[in-house]
Formats: C-alpha cells, sequence, structure tokens
C-alpha cells in the first residue's frame, strides 16, 4: 500500500464543523470512530483545533501551525504542510489522518495524497462559524451507514457516516 491521506471530519446541515471554537454536538460513536479509525496513525492537525481536542493516546497529534512561540506540551510541531505529511509518513508508512480544522482541510483537499474522507454528517442544523468545504466533482461517496441515537432530553438525532474515495 502506498502512503495516503485521509480526512476524518464531523459536520452539520450547511458543513458546519464549529461554532466559536467548540464542536457544537456530542454523538459518543462519532468520538468511537475517530479512535478506531486513527489508533496506530498520525493526526494532523491545526493549531487551533490542537487547542480543544483532548489528548490522542495510541496516536501521534502533529500540530500545523505558524506560531512558533506554541506550547504543545510534547506533541509534534511543523510550520509547514509538507513538512507535517513528511513527519507523518515517518510515524506511519501507509497512513495519516487530518483532523481539521478549516484551513488543514482545504491544504488537504489540494494534496493528491489525500484519497480518502470519512465523515460524519450529522442531519441537524446548528448555529456555526467553521464549515467544512465543499467537495469537487472527483470525489465519489463509497459507503453510507445511517445512524440515530436518542437524546438524554428525547430528542433523536440522526446522522451517517459516509466515506468519499477520489
Amino acid at each position: 500500500m502506498d502512503f495516503e491521506l485521509r480526512i476524518i471530519v464531523s459536520y452539520a446541515e450547511g458543513r458546519v464543523m464549529g461554532n466559536k471554537g467548540k464542536i457544537p454536538w456530542s454523538i459518543e460513536a462519532d468520538r468511537k470512530r475517530f479512535r478506531d479509525h486513527t489508533k496506530g496513525k498520525a493526526v494532523i492537525v491545526g493549531r487551533r483545533t490542537s487547542q480543544f481536542l483532548e489528548p490522542l493516546p495510541g496516536r501521534e497529534r502533529i500540530v500545523l501551525t505558524h506560531d512558533t512561540t506554541l506550547d504543545t506540551k510534547g506533541e509534534g510541531v511543523v510550520y509547514d504542510f509538507e513538512e507535517a505529511v513528511r513527519t507523518a509518513r515517518f510515524i506511519n508508512p501507509e497512513v495519516a489522518y487530518i483532523g481539521g480544522g478549516h484551513s488543514l482541510y482545504m491544504l488537504a483537499l489540494a494534496h493528491n495524497l489525500t484519497k480518502r474522507i470519512e465523515a460524519t454528517e450529522i442531519h441537524r442544523s446548528y448555529q456555526g462559524d467553521t464549515f467544512f468545504p465543499e467537495l469537487g466533482s472527483e470525489w465519489k461517496e463509497i459507503t453510507k451507514r445511517e445512524r440515530s441515537y436518542t437524546r438524554t432530553n428525547g430528542e433523536v438525532v440522526t446522522y451517517s457516516f459516509v466515506d468519499y474515495e477520489r
């Protein structure tokens, strides 16, 4: 298998990913999917994403930033996307994940090594200020699995695990 990058992302209607630095939903199955898919892999994230993302045991987090004073408490810091890719490939020569945010997703979508998107699409609208980019026609849906869960207030939230490849 040649090395590839994969995007892992959750977004709601309107491609909303976040609001005021937070993810506006909490879906345990989505978090479990993230943990299961990224275990043993490098996960490349931007600086702002790294600030709210919980520690990632069993995987290497690489933080891409322009801030040379950033203290990431021992995690890898890089200042260039290609450097992040090289570092991730050294950690796992098969696959690395792109974990957000918006600017990093834009870079990854334009990169020839990005072959797959593993998305959780939440079928509900949320207020947001951060959005997942629209996909070009080269991206094809390969699997879609519908899911739902009932919140403590009785509200049923539906979502899908959707994988795309190009």
